[in-house]
């Protein structure tokens, strides 16, 4: 009985010595992250209760006063719990380039001719795929296409180009803990690519919400087209990247194509339609950016 109350009253003076101890370490250039921490009562070290422990790091003053900065938006943050990494509730999005007007307006049309046996095979699947699709979304045999119909070709068109990026940076990052190895960057860029095209997706859908049968065909097609690419992913991933490569290429065609039948005037209900707010902000386009301006 006398050693347990002999430990509990030796834990407790060093508990308050190393809190007085970090209490004077802290600086204005000390930047200090709360996180949550179970702590034992005094009076019974059997019950928990939840405090606030404070770890510090050393940075310059710049470091400490933007972190100063994000963790004002954050009205816990100064009541000893848990602060939030993410300075908006909002800003969900992974980092991504954002083009400028000369980056975008130089994009063209261009075609990687295939050399290797893998490329014919990867160029031949893309084609192939592309003239069924076309096909069954009225893009061939129709001699004018409005917006609701390239609505609904650029939706299901991205329910698919989104899938590509979220398989090649799963098995990248399965490989990576498998052979416990880092991967150097190519996670990270295959799943912000994913994500592109996912925004792409959400910024259409608030154009145009899709009926049950094309949400059943589009729950058909990710099915079948997930399991084939994460099939084909573990057998060449040189394969799939130069299939997605070629992808991109259609993909620019398609995209081009509805541009330049916005400025023939085919299409009057997008020349002035503006960009959903979901579009702008990932895009960081103008306030009076229009469809044309989502397209480019």
């Amino acid at each position: 009985m006398l050693r347990a109350t002999l430990r509990t009253a030796s834990k407790a003076v060093a508990t308050k010595a190393m809190l007085a101890t970090m209490r004077q370490t802290v600086t204005p250039a000390t930047a200090a992250f709360t996180l949550r921490h179970v702590q034992t009562k005094a009076a019974n070290p059997y019950k928990p209760v939840k405090t606030s422990r404070t770890f510090h790091s050393n940075q310059p003053a710049e470091a400490s006063l933007a972190l100063e900065s994000r963790s004002a938006v954050h009205p816990k943050a100064q009541s000893g719990v848990a602060i939030d990494c993410n300075p908006a509730k909002d800003d969900f999005s992974l980092p991504h380039p954002v083009w400028g007007e000369s980056e975008v307006y130089g994009v063209k049309i261009t075609h990687r001719a295939a050399e290797k046996v893998l490329d014919k095979v990867a160029y031949a699947s893309v084609q192939s795929l592309r003239f069924v699709f076309d096909l069954f979304t009225g893009y061939i045999g129709i001699g004018k296409l409005d917006e609701k119909a390239y609505l609904r070709r650029f939706i299901f068109l991205e329910t698919v180009a989104g899938v590509p990026g979220m398989v090649g940076g799963m098995v990248r990052h399965l490989n990576s803990l498998r052979r416990m190895k880092r991967d150097y960057g190519w996670i990270h860029t295959l799943l912000e690519e994913a994500e592109n095209e996912r925004m792409h997706l959400l910024t259409f859908l608030e154009y145009r919400q899709p009926t049950m049968l094309f949400r059943a065909n589009v729950l058909l097609g990710q099915g079948v087209f997930f399991s084939s690419f994460l099939l084909a992913y573990m057998i060449s991933p040189q394969f799939c990247h130069r299939f997605v490569g070629y992808l991109e290429e259609e993909a620019v065609k398609t995209y081009t194509r509805a541009v330049n039948d916005i400025d023939a005037g085919k299409l009057p209900s997008w020349e002035k339609m503006p960009v959903p707010a979901i579009g702008r902000k990932y895009w960081q386009l103008a306030e009076d950016s229009t469809m044309r301006d989502l397209l480019l």
